[in-house]
């Protein structure tokens, strides 16, 4: 039997694309070197370079990519370096993409989608939260301290007693 690359030529592992057709159902987990694109039904751990889900496709699980394109349906976790949702897409789970392009028309229920920035903001936002836990005055937070109530409203008697002595 020859050999996959002796049949159709040299082939670069970038070059080789998956297809799950319309009326198929995957389950399980699935790892290809290169693109897969889905028109029928996958269930599980998917791990390659690109996935495209056409408008019939449908992926319910946990995808790991550099590129995701949802023209279907996609529930579950997604982390790729670029998501783009088409308006036909519906998307629900938690999804972490470094760049993000959401179409008009593009349903997204029930879902989180962050990115490097978030994180960082997360984190700063973490310890902040920390340094206020622990007692720390307000200018070590990088926070500006507001007067208090009572510390406003003597302010503003003293202020209009100096007008109305003026």
């Amino acid at each position: 039997m020859k050999e996959h690359s002796e049949m159709n030529g040299p082939a670069s592992e970038e070059g080789l694309i998956t297809v799950f057709a319309a009326d198929s159902d995957f389950k399980g987990d699935f790892a290809a070197p290169g693109d897969v694109r889905v028109f029928g039904n996958f269930e599980g751990k998917l791990t390659c370079r690109e996935v495209t889900i056409e408008k019939a496709g449908s992926i319910d699980g946990d995808v790991s990519c550099e590129s995701i394109s949802i023209a279907g349906t996609m529930r579950g976790t997604s982390r790729s370096e670029n998501l783009l949702v088409h308006a036909s897409g519906c998307i629900e789970g938690e999804f972490w993409a470094a760049s993000t392009g959401i179409e008009p028309g593009a349903a997204i229920r029930n879902a989180s989608i962050t990115g490097p920035d978030d994180e960082e903001m997360s984190a700063r936002n973490s310890s902040s939260a920390r340094m206020r836990r622990l007692g720390a005055p307000a200018s070590e937070r990088g926070s500006v301290a507001l007067p208090r109530k009572s510390e406003e409203t003597s302010e503003k008697t003293d202020s209009k007693a100096t007008a109305k002595a003026d």
